[in-house]
């Protein structure tokens, strides 16, 4: 028999269980109706930022849907898509929202130091991803903010303009990138000079679709230091220019200085450049400064300018000093110089009837002394004179002088002073001018102290035999241009007259069938009787040095007329000079 009493007992426990059951059961389905719905919309790709953007909850078989849709469109696909799955009864909006536009499209980075802050709008189709693995790629040390908030409306290709854009401020001590829809700006001043070459080729080739604009500073360069070096006929620029522009129109501004100067560019650009520098100025101060040295190191640090070199010329050394003194372009300021003097050099070049003469004299007057000894024993040459004022070593004067009259002896040579050395190089008239020349040559005769004499001196190159008639013409052209130099009141030949007696004897030596007749001539000064005797001791004395040079003293005479054959007025003094000569007839034998 049951007794009710019990039997209302036992049914609370069932009762619980039912409820119980009821529930697990309910939580299971809401639970797989979920699953399936999430399952349906990540198939149909309904995704933002990497995951779904939906949010769904779930009561019974009725789905309601949240959450903030990437684009206006999305909530009611997602919705279709949840509704058609199985299982859901009923979906429903349960306050889908819609991601804002934005318009113009911003987005901004900024790097200072190991600082990356990232801000505006970005996005929701994974580009915040891609754009923050690049930031941690490219700058791994960095501490990285991103406050961009997710906005629809960005330009195509966003993210390749945002890796790109952190590649480069990746570069840059400090810089900023900001993109206003399609173009992207960024500025700053790069950290190194290679990573400024990098930005160089980045800004090269910007993002397809994306206009790029902007300025990147090269890296700081402390001291600031450019350079001019320059040897012979090639020159090196080196160093730091402040920009392109301003290294294009150094070189420009070199080219013109230094022309015929091979210039190599070594330059590369930094900033640190000096306040108010203008390049292209201080360049075309370096360039005329260099030009005006043979060898030159010029410098500019930190708008210092210093110049260490050497010239060619005292008269260049001058110059270059001046340049240097005068006013500097802006920017710069006069640092050490050290232009040392050049070394002594003198010289004098016979050739072709003519007589060059170049390098340092002490003074004017010595100048003159030196053009005058020239043109007494360089007769009938033309004489350049090409000499300038400066340092010359003691016994300069006697020592040129010496070096005159050995090279008057030859036909085409040239002589050269060093700091108390003469060196003479040439050929002679003929064979046995030269074997005594070179013995004066060693001998080192009537050379001032301390200094020493060498050289090597042949023969000429002598031309072909002469009919009598051109020989004559030959000797009457040297004798009229020329003086046969005697010592005062004496027979005896003055050294001076060497030279002219050698290109005499060269002549005759070429005429070997040709007779010579030497005859001395003077003026009215003195006793007719001691002029006639004075006048054939000069005409033997000429005849003598013929025979000695070679030519055959069977085929010479001499003669003197004194003072009875005069071809000027005794009048005067011009006349008496032109009186007191020495003449020579050439004739066939």
């Amino acid at each position: 028999m049951i007794t009710p009493t019990r039997w209302r007992l036992g049914l609370a426990p069932l009762a619980l269980l039912a409820v119980a059951t009821l529930v697990l059961g309910t939580k299971r389905v809401e639970q797989d109706v979920a699953q399936r719905a999430e399952a349906s919309l990540a198939q149909n790709h309904h995704v933002a930022e990497g995951r779904l953007w939906p949010s769904l909850s779930v009561r019974g078989r009725d789905v309601r849907m949240g959450g903030e849709a990437p684009t206006p469109a999305e909530p009611t696909v997602a919705l279709g898509v949840v509704e058609t799955t199985w299982g859901v009864r009923r979906a429903m909006d349960g306050g889908v929202t819609t991601t804002p536009s934005a318009s113009p499209f911003l987005w901004r980075a900024a790097v200072a130091g190991n600082s990356l802050e990232m801000a505006g709008a970005v996005p929701r189709d994974g580009s915040r991803t891609i754009i923050t693995a690049a930031a941690q790629s490219a700058m791994p040390l960095a501490l990285v903010t991103d406050a961009a908030t997710a906005a629809r409306g960005a330009p195509e290709g966003f993210a390749k303009a945002g890796v790109f854009a952190l590649g480069v401020l990746s570069q840059l001590e400090r810089g900023e990138a900001a993109l206003s829809d399609s173009t992207l700006t960024i500025t700053g001043q790069a950290r190194t000079r290679a990573g400024y070459d990098a930005v160089r080729a980045a800004f090269a080739s910007p993002p397809a679709g994306f206009t790029l604009k902007g300025q990147i500073t090269p890296p700081r360069l402390t001291p600031y230091v450019t350079t001019l070096e320059k040897a012979g006929a090639a020159a090196r620029f080196a160093g730091a220019v402040p920009s392109e522009a301003a290294q294009g129109a150094a070189l420009k501004a070199l080219a013109a200085a230094m022309p015929g100067t091979a210039l190599k560019d070594a330059t590369a650009v930094w900033s640190g450049a000096p306040a108010k520098l203008d390049a292209a100025a201080a360049a075309d101060l370096m360039g005329r400064v260099a030009a005006g040295l043979k060898t030159a190191m010029i410098q500019i640090r930190d708008g210092a300018l210093s110049v260490k070199g050497e010239t060619s010329s005292q008269q260049s050394r001058a110059a270059v000093l001046a340049l240097l003194d005068g006013p500097l372009p802006a920017g710069l300021a006069k640092g050490a110089v050290e232009i040392a003097p050049p070394p002594f050099a003198w010289s004098a070049t016979r050739g072709d009837r003519r007589l060059a003469l170049a390098g340092s004299v002490p003074d004017e007057a010595t100048r003159a002394r030196i053009l005058g000894w020239a043109r007494r024993l360089f007769q009938g040459d033309a004489v350049t004179d090409g000499m300038t004022v400066g340092a010359t070593p003691e016994g300069f004067a006697d020592g040129a002088r010496t070096a005159l009259a050995v090279l008057s002896r030859l036909a085409v040579g040239s002589a050269t002073l060093g700091d108390r050395t003469i060196t003479l190089e040439g050929g002679a008239y003929y064979g046995a001018a030269a074997e005594r020349i070179a013995s004066l040559l060693h001998t080192a005769a009537g050379l001032p102290a301390g200094w020493t004499m060498g050289g090597k001196v042949g023969t000429a190159p002598v031309g072909p035999q002469l009919p009598a008639r051109e020989c004559s013409q030959l000797i009457a052209t040297a004798l009229a241009e020329g003086v046969v130099y005697f010592e005062t009141g004496k027979a005896s030949l003055d050294a001076d007259a060497a030279g002219l007696l050698d290109a005499i004897a060269g002549t005759a030596l070429r005429c070997p069938e040709a007779a010579f007749t030497i005859s001395g001539h003077t003026d009215s000064t003195g006793s007719p009787e001691a002029n006639m005797e004075l006048s054939r001791r000069r005409a033997e004395a000429v005849a003598a040095w013929l025979a000695e040079a070679g030519v055959n003293r069977a085929r010479l005479s001499a003669a003197g007329f004194g003072e009875e054959r005069p071809v000027a007025s005794n009048d005067t003094e011009e006349g008496r000079a032109k009186n007191r000569r020495i003449d020579i007839e050439v004739r066939e034998p």
